[in-house]
């Protein structure tokens, strides 16, 4: 079947056509792609042989049911997680499996059910299937079991069958491989579906079935979420090739020993926490942690030692009692509504198939299916490729909503000679970061996207440069000051940073107010460092960032705090001040730390005290800035901004002289006066590349600086504004540089913006907060953060900026009930 147009697909189906929904369900790890837009991440020259056959079990059903039957399809993944073929490509069909021929005229058997799990040389598939006699309401027994080698050619490959489990009929089986071995697992339903049997039977090396050890009784009285359903025996998990652990629809867990054949349950918690495993899940020691795949949503499940409160490499012994924590959803696929199957291929690498459910917004005539490849944590996980495909299913008089049944997804490893030959063409996908076009977008699209001043909106794209740094942001929160720690992992946001708390990793409650020096060690943590309860006897506190320290500097006492990055460790020092003004700005320039007051005079900080600059005032004599923003232009020189006069000065260290920074119209004549050119710095703003960058409302604005003879002049902002649909304020915004690549000319920058608190009931309250603010309300404030990359052109020497884009977004929260959270400034620390 040829492959329907993208453009076509997109104008009949809303599923590839929504943007928004991506971004409501998804984190903004998620790609958003579609028919003709793949999503990629590997490095260039990576192995494009494949490695691994991963098969799709699908069964299409009919209304006189003899036409229902079982169709393979496959797909090939290479070790870098490529997927071979192009987007929109149906996948390959192998084989199709139907139902035995009874030969009786009055039976009209069907296939009812399939599984399978992937047999031990690696290669090939064992599939059982069981049959159903719609006319006669009787079920196969035992069900077929039948051998597919994946790697054979297309001539040679057939199914061949394998010994048949001796299983009664109504007894519901899954095939498992573990320890180099073929395994059955089976449930036997008692007294009206109150009581159930399970057992285990083994095909052994004379490939004869056997039960493998006792059975086990379980009742299913305990109430269980409706929206569960499914067979009693919901699926598994192998645990090192040494156990099985099997999971019941009523959230219970047992482990299956291989070797000494005994059960064990696994200790849990309430089952409302739980959510059964579907089909195979996914095991990674190195985390003992189970992935599983449920709808659309990856979920982790944590294994400890009975009464472990923190993590521990795991070992398991044959009959340890284990304690499976609850599950933590790590992230979606994709934000639509289907059915999905997880894999493993390598270690961390994983493997996603995702089929849709059809439904009223899809008129297409083929399932969709999104494949994705990823390496997977406990925190959340990276994509490496994404991309949609097609299912050509067997023709049936079914409408598609209800019309197949996705059985299980299971992967082969290749035959290197065969999969050499077999080569599929690769198609250089497009990237996901494609701007869309408003008149085809739908309603809740544009709603969603569409800020009056922003013109359009653009998904993720990869960073320029995959570099790593500790991102720290500096908040106000209430009567103290909050130093926040979240990362930046290959030039974007850490994963599982998105719609997650910022929650704190080390605390000091009272810092010492008396003189000379001390130092404490801070317990260790993740996410956040408290500088503690400044605010309550100092009215404001200056916070600056030097390599791997960050100061917190009092603005009229003589206290200074230093927090150690890289030992987690806090001094505190006083440091004699001259009466004087308090300070307005604290920065470091070059190796030094300057402090200003507003009348502009200048301290240096020193061993002992702060020693006041003898500064030629001759060109600011009797000058009183109001701060708005500053700036480091180099180890020499910095820049600040007057709010009244909306003009800019500069002190040059060396000369221990100021000058009045013109605006641009004045040197450039031809120039019309226009008020924005004086706009002034907001806060702690950057100098790159000749340019100096600072937080404006809805963007970012750039400013050129250059000289002309012996005046300094300030041209007319630049405005970058963001595509992220959100109210960016300037005074709420701060931002830092990253990096910056000179071959592409990208410069990356960090933005972060505090916001105003939601309002939630505590759990467990049944509590009316409509009616105003109520105690019982908490407060969750958000934390906007964003990286974007600006683009730029070589321009006189200079990478004027021409445009940006963001790298990544999310939005993180911080639970406080004492007010606005403001955040100050932020810093990238390299790791």
């Amino acid at each position: 079947m040829a492959a329907p147009a993208a453009s076509d697909a997109a104008s009949c189906c809303s599923l590839y056509r929504c943007i928004c929904c991506w971004r409501r369900a998804c984190s903004p790890r998620i790609p958003r792609v579609a028919p003709g837009r793949d999503y990629f991440c590997m490095p260039a020259g990576a192995d494009d042989q494949p490695a691994w056959s991963l098969v799709v079990g699908c069964r299409s059903l009919s209304l006189s049911f003899s036409d229902s039957a079982l169709r393979l399809h496959r797909f090939r993944v290479t070790r870098c997680g490529r997927v071979l073929g192009g987007s929109n490509d149906a996948l390959e069909v192998l084989q199709d499996v139907r139902a035995e021929d009874k030969k009786a005229p009055a039976e009209k058997w069907c296939l009812w059910t399939a599984s399978a799990t992937q047999c031990p040389d690696g290669h090939s598939l064992c599939i059982f299937c069981e049959d159903f006699d719609p006319v006669n309401i009787r079920y196969s027994a035992p069900p077929q079991v039948l051998r597919l080698d994946v790697n054979a050619e297309d001539k040679l490959r057939k199914l061949s069958p394998m010994p048949r489990p001796p299983l009664e009929p109504h007894w519901r089986f899954l095939p498992i491989s573990a320890a180099g071995q073929i395994w059955a697992a089976y449930v036997v339903e008692h007294q009206a579906y109150e009581t159930f049997s399970v057992g285990m039977q083994l095909l052994d090396e004379d490939g004869q079935w056997e039960l493998a050890g006792g059975t086990l009784t379980i009742s299913s009285k305990v109430v269980v979420p409706e929206w569960w359903g499914g067979r009693f025996l919901q699926g598994y998990v192998v645990l090192s090739d040494r156990a099985i652990l099997l999971s019941f629809r009523q959230a219970e867990f047992f482990i299956f020993s291989c070797h000494s054949l005994a059960w064990t349950q696994v200790i849990t918690q309430h089952i409302n926490t739980y959510i059964p495993i579907r089909g195979h899940g996914v095991y990674i020691k190195e985390d003992n942690t189970v992935y599983m795949l449920y709808n659309n949503d990856i979920y982790a499940y944590e294994l400890r030692k009975p009464g472990q409160k923190e993590f521990r490499r795991l070992s398991y012994q044959d009959g340890q009692l284990l304690e499976l924590q609850p599950p933590v959803k790590v992230d979606s696929v994709c934000p639509f509504s289907g059915y999905g199957f997880l894999t493993q291929l390598d270690r961390r690498l994983l493997c996603s198939v995702w089929i849709g459910r059809g439904g009223d917004n899809c008129s297409c005539n083929c399932p969709h299916v999104l494949i994705s490849t990823f390496l997977v944590n406990p925190k959340g996980i990276e994509i490496l490729h994404s991309t949609c495909r097609r299912l050509d299913m067997l023709p049936n008089n079914f409408d598609l909503a209800h019309s197949y049944e996705y059985c299980f997804l299971q992967a082969c490893e290749e035959d290197y000679n065969q999969g050499k030959q077999a080569m599929l063409p690769v198609e250089d996908p497009i990237r996901s970061h494609i701007v869309e076009s408003s008149e085809t977008m739908l309603a809740c699209c544009r709603k969603f996207l569409f800020g009056t001043q922003f013109p359009g909106c653009v998904v993720l794209e990869e960073p320029a440069i995959r570099i790593n740094k500790d991102l720290y942001i500096v908040c106000q929160v209430g009567s103290h000051s909050v130093v926040y720690k979240t990362e930046i992992v290959n030039g974007r946001l850490k994963q599982g940073c998105h719609d997650n708390p910022l929650g704190q990793a080390f605390t000091t409650e009272t810092f010492p107010r008396t003189g000379g020096t001390t130092e404490t060690v801070i317990p260790a943590g993740d996410d956040c460092h408290v500088l503690d309860r400044l605010s309550e006897q100092h009215s404001h506190w200056h916070v600056l960032c030097s390599s791997s320290f960050i100061h917190a500097i009092s603005c009229t006492q003589d206290d200074i705090h230093v927090f150690n990055l890289s030992y987690k460790a806090h001094g505190h020092s006083t440091i004699t001040r001259p009466a004087t003004d308090p300070f307005v700005m604290v920065v470091q320039v070059g190796h030094e730390t300057i402090a200003l007051t507003a009348n502009l005079q200048v301290f240096c900080h020193t061993a002992s005290k702060w020693a006041q600059y003898k500064i030629d005032g001759s060109l600011v004599h009797n000058w009183k800035v109001n701060l708005s923003g500053y700036a480091v232009l180099s180890d020499n020189s910095f820049i600040v901004s007057d709010t009244e006069t909306r003009s800019c000065l500069l002190l040059d260290v060396r000369t221990k002289r100021w000058c009045v920074v013109m605006p641009a119209y004045r040197f450039c004549r031809d120039r019309l006066f226009n008020t924005a050119v004086e706009a002034p710095l907001n806060g702690r703003s950057v100098f790159v590349e000749g340019f100096i960058y600072t937080c404006s409302t809805g963007g970012l604005a750039a400013y050129d600086l250059f000289e002309k003879g012996d005046s300094m002049y300030l041209d007319d902002p630049i405005f970058l504004p963001f595509t992220w649909p959100k109210s960016w304020e300037s005074d709420m915004m701060c931002l830092d540089y990253v990096a910056k690549d000179r071959i592409s000319g990208a410069i990356i920058f960090c933005v972060v913006q505090g916001d105003y608190p939601e309002y939630y009931p505590v759990l467990g309250e049944n509590l009316d907060c409509s009616s105003g603010w109520l105690p019982s309300c908490s407060r969750r404030h958000r934390v906007h953060i964003t990286t974007v990359q600006v683009k730029t052109e070589t321009t006189n020497g200079k990478m004027k900026p021409v445009r940006i884009d963001h790298v990544d977004v999310g939005t993180c929260f911080i639970d406080e009930n004492k007010g606005l959270v403001s955040t100050r400034c932020c810093f990238a620390v390299g790791t």
